[in-house]
C-alpha cells in the first residue's frame, strides 16, 4: 500500500523524462509534473493552507488539474472535485461545506467565482487557470504563482490522509465522499493491471509498483494519461 503523492515522487525520480500528461498539444513529463505540483503546493502552504485544508478544483480536463490534485496531496491537504456547472448559490453552498480554504479554477468560469468569493472569507488564494478571458481582479494566475514559488520539500504522509469527492444527484444538496488516499492509490493500480495486463495483482507497495512500471517501460508500454475534450473533471 503506498500514498499516490509518494508514487508520483518516487516515478518522477526513476522516470524523469517519460511522458506521463497530454492535453491539447501540451505534454508533461514525470519531472515537469512533479515540479510544477511542488510549486504549486508551496503557493499554497505560503497562503496559510496546513495540512487538513480543503482545496476546491473547479476545472475543465486540463494538465492543470492533475496538478494541483498532486500539489494538495503532496502537502497533506485535501482536493476536491467541483461541477463547472454550478451557479453562485451552488457554488457557494459547496465552498462553505467543504471549509474551502483555496480555489483553483479556470478563468472562463471567474464570472460565478467573483460571485461568491466576497461571501467566502474562509477562501484565502484563488488561482485561476488560463484559458481566455478577463478574469477576476482577486485572483492570481496560476503561471505567475508557479513562477514565484520555489518547489515545497517532500514531507512524510500519514496512512489517513483524504481526499474528497463531491457527488451532485438529482436530489439534495451535494454530498462529499471521503476517499482515502492509500487504499484509492493502490487500487487504482489494481484497474490499471487488470485492465492493461488482464491480471489481479495483490494490494502493493512502491517498491512493487515501480518493478510494474519497469517491467511495462522493458516491454515498450508507457502510460500516459491523454484528454483532448474540454469536457470537465469534475
Amino acid at each position: 500500500m503506498y500514498h499516490y503523492a509518494d508514487a508520483i515522487e518516487a516515478l518522477a525520480g526513476e522516470f524523469p523524462d517519460d511522458i506521463v500528461l497530454s492535453h491539447d498539444g501540451v505534454q508533461r513529463t514525470w519531472r515537469d509534473f512533479e515540479a510544477r505540483a511542488a510549486r504549486l503546493g508551496q503557493a499554497l502552504a505560503d497562503a496559510g493552507l496546513a495540512p487538513g485544508s480543503k482545496v476546491g478544483l473547479l476545472l475543465y480536463n486540463c494538465p492543470e488539474y492533475y496538478e494541483a490534485f498532486l500539489a494538495a496531496l503532496k502537502m497533506r491537504m485535501v482536493p476536491f472535485n467541483i461541477n463547472y456547472r454550478y451557479v453562485g448559490s451552488e457554488l457557494r453552498y459547496l465552498l462553505d461545506n467543504a471549509d474551502c480554504e483555496a480555489l483553483v479554477y479556470h478563468r472562463s468560469l471567474s464570472g460565478v467565482v467573483a460571485e461568491i468569493l466576497p461571501y467566502s472569507p474562509q477562501v484565502k488564494l484563488a488561482v485561476e487557470v488560463d484559458d481566455g478571458g478577463d478574469g477576476w481582479e482577486g485572483a492570481r494566475s496560476y503561471e505567475a504563482l508557479l513562477a514565484a514559488s520555489a518547489p515545497a520539500p517532500r514531507i512524510a504522509r500519514q496512512a489517513d490522509d483524504y481526499h474528497l469527492m463531491y457527488t451532485g444527484g438529482t436530489t439534495g444538496m451535494p454530498k462529499g465522499v471521503i476517499c482515502e488516499v492509500v487504499p484509492w492509490s493502490t487500487g487504482l493500480t489494481a484497474i490499471f493491471a487488470k485492465n492493461v495486463l488482464g491480471v489481479d495483482p495483490p494490494p502493493m507497495e512502491l517498491p512493487q509498483l515501480m518493478a510494474l512500471v519497469q517491467g511495462l517501460r522493458a516491454k515498450g508500454v508507457v502510460p500516459v494519461s491523454s484528454s483532448y475534450s474540454s469536457t470537465p473533471s469534475a
